[in-house]
């Protein structure tokens, strides 16, 4: 019973201990922001009996108040190189000293010299300095650039509206040319994307992951700028736009060979598997569309928008999330029933964005009220599947080369996570034409999914009824899109 009583009694102390913790982290935001300078130095003057004010007069020695500005006392420099506070010189005699003021309303200030202040960790802290952020990134990496909000503004003629290229949900973007002129795509969040825990997570999320991310299949994030409510995002400029504009001018009439198409194809299948197997960080991107992938003047394509990417850890395939966010028709019918995330995820919608390429359609279409994937297997399973394919394609030579990749774009939409490759497996079957295709079996309708008791997006932000914001051939374009 003693010693029940005694542990008792000790975790109680715990508990006090965290209490108080728990009460100094709610108040450190509050006071961090306060100049508390002068005000403990009047505590002081209280404390300690033996110093005192005196009238200004002559000095002898004299030495640069830094105290405040520094967690250590230095005795030698000036204060002005921090956080703007002039210099105050002061002198040491036998039992008091005088300070020399040179700020107005700074005439109670008083110093003791040489001890370190015990109040020390008030002192004014630059808010506009990316501590957290650095935190994230981590000290090793390199290539990545904290931009000041004049550098973004004089590289843009001060955000002029000649150089926006684009406005959706997730911010307004910009051309910009820096002073060496390498041009950048300047993408400012702003609305729910800054004052939501869930945009802010996104934000996080994008400049944690994209810096450690080294492929020619993903885009650059060459920096950002966080100054008070600013959340900036700086990238490379791609002129070709994105692959979503792309399909659009497919659908127009536009004609495009089918070796640039297998070429886009391929291009995002080896950026995915460098994701899943051989990137420092095993991600899962989570809303891998056309919308997010990028195409340099090659046509490579370039994955972007890691807002919503997972990191699994080495032994895991997948990872729960506990809510669904993404883009309707993208997303795998079994992360919107029970929101955990896998590998198969991504697979799932790179089977969507090829048969994008093939039919120079986008994943809404719906012919005779199903959805494209629906639309494409039934196709195929009757033997018709030529009837699929871009009529701008169907003439010409190479057409077993496109039916092959619209079997393998089918077999990563089937229903079950378990029937799909992986990508390391899709990227095999596209270079190895002799290798025997398995049958794909039925998908399912997302549509009918999303009609059903699945499990929509709970966070305003993983609506695009604003419009997501994307890529287009000048730059970030506004797309409607259901869902995220």
């Amino acid at each position: 019973m003693y010693r029940f009583f005694m542990a008792w009694n000790q975790a109680q102390k715990f508990r006090d201990v965290r209490d108080r913790i728990d009460s100094y982290l709610w108040i450190y935001p509050l006071i961090s922001h306060i100049d508390t300078r002068y005000f403990l130095s009047g505590l002081y003057g209280r404390a300690h009996t033996s110093v005192s004010i005196q009238p200004q007069g002559s000095e002898k020695e004299q030495e640069s108040f830094t105290g405040h500005a520094s967690p250590d006392y230095r005795t030698q420099g000036s204060a002005s190189d921090d956080n703007g506070i002039e210099s105050v010189q002061v002198r040491t005699v036998p039992e008091t000293f005088s300070v020399e003021q040179k700020h107005i309303g700074c005439e109670n200030a008083q110093v003791l010299p040489k001890r370190r202040h015990r109040f020390r960790w008030l002192v004014l802290r630059d808010t506009s300095t990316p501590e957290p952020i650095l935190g994230l990134i981590g000290p090793e990496q390199t290539g990545f650039t904290f931009f000041k909000f004049c550098q973004l503004a004089a590289s843009t003629n001060s955000f002029s509206s000649n150089n926006m290229i684009g406005r959706g949900g997730y911010g307004t973007v910009y051309k910009g040319v820096l002073p060496d002129g390498v041009h950048i795509a300047i993408r400012i969040c702003h609305g729910e994307h800054v004052s939501s825990q869930p945009g802010r997570l996104e934000f996080e999320n994008e400049v944690q992951i994209t810096p450690k991310l080294q492929h020619a299949n993903i885009l650059k994030l060459l920096g950002c700028c966080i100054e008070g409510d600013n959340r900036i995002l700086v990238y490379e400029y791609m002129p070709r736009g994105s692959l979503h504009f792309l399909i659009d001018e497919l659908k127009a009439g536009v004609s495009l060979a089918w070796p640039k198409r297998f070429q886009i194809i391929e291009g995002i299948a080896q950026g995915a598997v460098y994701l899943h197997q051989h990137s420092r960080l095993r991600v899962v991107h989570g809303d891998l569309k056309p919308s997010n992938i990028l195409l340099d003047c090659d046509m490579t394509p370039r994955i972007i928008d890691f807002g919503l990417a997972q990191v699994l850890s080495s032994d895991k395939n997948e990872k729960d999330t506990f809510r669904v966010a993404g883009t309707l028709y993208y997303l795998e019918p079994e992360f919107c029933r029970t929101a955990i995330i896998s590998t198969k995820s991504d697979v799932y919608s790179f089977g969507v964005i090829c048969l994008e390429i093939i039919t120079a359609q986008h994943a809404s279409f719906s012919p005779e009220g199903q959805s494209l994937v629906v639309y494409a297997w039934e196709l195929w399973s009757s033997e018709r599947a030529t009837e699929v394919i871009d009529p701008s394609l169907r003439v010409k030579p190479g057409i077993s080369k496109i039916l092959r990749c619209i079997q393998i774009a089918l077999l990563c939409v089937q229903e079950n996570r378990a029937d799909r490759p992986t990508m390391s497996d899709i990227l095999m079957f596209l270079k190895c034409d002799s290798m025997t295709l398995p049958v794909p079996r039925r998908p399912e309708d997302p549509c009918k999914l999303w009609g059903s008791a699945a499990r929509r997006p709970e966070d305003p932000c993983d609506s695009d009824s604003a419009g997501r914001t994307s890529y287009s051939s000048i730059g970030w374009m506004s797309e409607e899109l259901e869902g995220r």
